[in-house]
């Protein structure tokens, strides 16, 4: 999936959590799942993310190579111990990765997940759209 597509579903997830209270509004927390929305992708040094870390993010991806572990449950797992926000970010990154023909190992390096949908595809554009929409509604309402 795109970065925008990843940080619609983030923010939207983020405010669906919060519209039940399961966890408190505050602009550090929204950040911190903006910003794991978008950090499993820190292991291809052309992502988003990637980019703005180009040399750490090579060296991740020589190690580990892109959907390794930094698409796995392990860090998930870690990052539950850091910051709940960070974490939950980062878990839905992986809930759209996992719909990518590429797919997830979240028990990395066992079985893939995968589904159908086509980064940068007709579907994928209409999952941002949709995405985009209920963010609004939950921000109006």
């Amino acid at each position: 999936m795109k970065y925008k597509t990843h940080l619609s579903f983030g923010i939207l997830c983020y405010l669906s959590l919060l519209r039940y209270s399961l966890v408190d509004f505050s602009i550090a927390g929204l950040a911190l799942f903006i910003v794991g929305s978008l950090l499993p992708d820190i292991d291809k040094h052309t992502s988003f993310i990637g980019h703005k870390a180009k040399i750490f993010s090579f060296s991740l991806e020589l190690l580990f190579r892109h959907r390794g572990i930094f698409h796995s449950l392990w860090v998930v797992f870690l990052l539950w111990f850091i910051n709940l926000e960070l974490c939950l970010g980062y878990l839905s990154h992986l809930i759209l990765d996992s719909i990518n023909p590429k797919g997830v190992k979240f028990f990395w390096p066992w079985f893939t997940i995968n589904g159908r949908v086509k980064a940068g595809g007709i579907v994928e554009s209409l999952f941002f759209l949709v995405f985009c929409l209920l963010v609004l509604m939950l921000v109006i309402y």
